[in-house]
């Protein structure tokens, strides 16, 4: 194919072997290849999550080679694949397919579903490039800094919270500060359910952090997941200035040549349990083999050469290649599925960009499995009907527009398959404000996903949220609280406890917390009074925290924002820590002492 020849279109399918799909690629051409298989890779992949998620049932796509055939080498090879990068390009808007280099929270949804919680222990980790693009996984030092090195390429600002014993960074791009969590797969929203939040809100008013599901869509709310991630908050001193992330250098992927007769395999098929990495094995690990698939580098070299490379590889030394005898030295590198794009059913473009002439090959596999139609969503309100056959998994979505933009975590959710879901659970009615709401959903059914259901729209019909709430002082150890009058009843809560959990919400008080689980708890008893709303005041006992929450034909409000008695004293409340051992993080989280009021 000529330089510059326009479209190819290669219509090789899959047949009861499998198949081949190559095309011969010279810079600036463009071509496109057709994959006549049923499904493809994006319906057979399943949702990444905090926890490691399922291996995919099979793969279309088994393996991919790009390969120099022409004389010259070919520097930083950029191969495209339906728009997106097949190798490290300098843009990370480009790998992670982010249109809107404004749109933090565009990004933030992006990076979730690209990575998983589990660590190398090396430093590349912080380089966004390495963890998108090599491992695929890391703790929360690794993802703070990548994170922020991205948005500071954007020209955000970029600040450490200060947490204890977890590290997150806000960052702020011409607007308020947010708080996203890349390690916990976790943003926090404030009580309109559309705003995201800072660790000043959050210091503030800990209810938002505790209502916040914590490890993504594979997992739901629990209380003690949610308050072990809350108590984090506790006794940070907001005095305290906080730590500025400055990017010193922006980060890139290592420069590289594919020299003739050189190239680059990746093998989505195999992984090694030890895989060679920036000077030093990975240790094997069970999250990173459940995601990541292996690169392969050909390349003709002497017998007994030991090479480590990260991905993609580095220059030789030399900045030559060797050539000699017929020895072939394979060099296995860790490399994760978000970096390597799926063909889809149809027509694929494919294009490069940069100097001499490469051989692009897909080894396809024959796949015999059914696509699947999306379910049929019926419902309203708070109840949902899901009409599907033989579907094991269900992964539904709620939002407060169309476009599902922004997804609250806690209804982001991937579960076994249920034909029914209620949104009875009072912590989910927390994140739904009156108004306008879209429900979508898909399934699962012989390891092949269906895609997104048409949006359904629904109305939540919900008391407001109470407004104008005052307290006023009265006589004795009674406290006159007062606010806007409306339907139903009102429910008043009190507590010493500044990150009290109204008893609506849950029955126990968590009062010692070790390695993750409660220790040590107590009934949680803090409704000071039950009256109508129309009243608009009660005489309740004197507590250091208030909360107002609205009730009418069974349905709560947002509960209100923090009322805080200036004079009454505040009870230490539940905090941990990390303890580090050996350079790793063990993850055991020590409870300390705690005098409740």
């Amino acid at each position: 194919m000529r330089r510059g020849a326009g479209f190819l279109s290669l219509l090789i399918g899959s047949t009861a072997f499998g198949a081949t799909l190559e095309v011969d690629l010279r810079e600036g051409d463009r071509a496109t290849v057709e994959l006549a298989s049923p499904v493809d890779d994006a319906h057979l992949a399943n949702p990444v999550g905090y926890f490691p998620p399922e291996k995919p049932a099979a793969r279309v796509v088994r393996r991919i080679t790009v390969e120099n055939i022409g004389p010259v080498p070919v520097r930083n090879p950029d191969v495209r694949i339906n728009g997106a990068p097949l190798l490290p390009v300098g843009d990370p808007l480009q790998t992670l397919g982010v249109s809107d280099p404004r749109d933090l929270l565009g990004l933030f949804a992006k990076w979730r579903d690209r990575a998983i919680h589990a660590t190398t222990d090396l430093e590349a980790n912080e380089n966004p490039f390495a963890l998108l693009h090599v491992f695929g996984a890391g703790f929360c030092g690794d993802y703070t800094r990548a994170l922020a090195a991205i948005t500071a390429m954007l020209g955000a600002e970029a600040r450490f919270a200060r947490l204890n014993g977890h590290s997150v960074i806000e960052h702020r791009l011409g607007g308020d500060w947010m708080l996203l969590d890349g390690d916990q797969n976790l943003f926090y929203l404030g009580w309109d359910n559309q705003t995201p939040v800072s660790e000043d809100d959050i210091l503030a008013d800990p209810l938002l952090a505790l209502r916040t599901q914590v490890f993504g869509r594979l997992a739901s709310w629990e209380l003690a997941a949610a308050w072990q991630n809350t108590s984090r908050f506790e006794f940070v001193e907001a005095s305290r200035s906080q730590k500025r992330f400055h990017l010193k250098h922006a980060p890139s992927p290592p420069p590289w040549s594919l020299f003739p007769r050189e190239k680059l395999v990746i093998d989505l098929a195999r992984t090694p349990d030890r895989i060679g990495a920036a000077r030093e094995e990975l240790r094997a690990n069970p999250a990173l083999r459940a995601v990541t698939c292996v690169a392969e580098f050909h390349s003709a070299r002497p017998a007994g050469d030991k090479l480590a490379l990260p991905y993609p590889p580095i220059d030789r030394p030399a900045g030559e290649p060797i050539y000699e005898a017929s020895t072939e030295k394979v060099v296995a590198c860790q490399a994760t599925l978000a970096q390597f794009p799926s063909l889809r059913t149809g027509k694929n473009l494919v294009e490069m960009k940069g100097s001499g002439r490469i051989r692009l090959t897909f080894d396809i596999d024959a796949i015999d499995r059914t696509p699947v139609s999306p379910p049929v969503v019926r419902g309203g309100k708070l109840h949902f009907h899901f009409e599907a056959e033989g579907a094991d998994r269900l992964w539904w979505q709620l939002a407060a527009t169309s476009d599902f933009h922004l997804v609250p975590p806690n209804f982001d959710r991937v579960t076994a398959f249920a034909s029914d879901l209620t949104l009875s659970s009072p912590i989910d009615q927390t994140f739904l404000s009156p108004g306008e709401h879209f429900l979508r959903a898909k399934i699962r059914r012989d390891g092949v996903w269906s895609d997104w259901s048409p949006p359904l729209r629904i109305q939540t019909d919900k008391p407001p949220q109470p407004r104008a709430v005052q307290l006023e002082g009265a006589d004795g150890d009674q406290m006159r609280i007062r606010w806007k009058p409306g339907q139903g009843e009102m429910l008043v809560f009190g507590s010493a406890r500044l990150d009290f959990l109204p008893e609506v919400y849950g029955g126990i008080e968590v009062t010692r917390m070790e390695n993750g689980a409660v220790r040590e708890s107590r009934p949680n008893r803090n409704l000071l009074a039950t009256v109508p709303a129309k009243d608009g005041e009660a005489y309740v006992p004197v507590r250091s925290c208030y909360r107002l929450i609205a009730r009418d034909q069974g349905l709560l409000s947002v509960p209100s924002p923090l009322a805080r008695t200036p004079t009454a004293p505040l009870a230490r409340v539940l905090q941990t820590r990390h303890e580090k051992t050996g350079g790793a993080i063990t993850g055991r989280d020590v409870a300390v002492e705690m005098e409740i009021k």
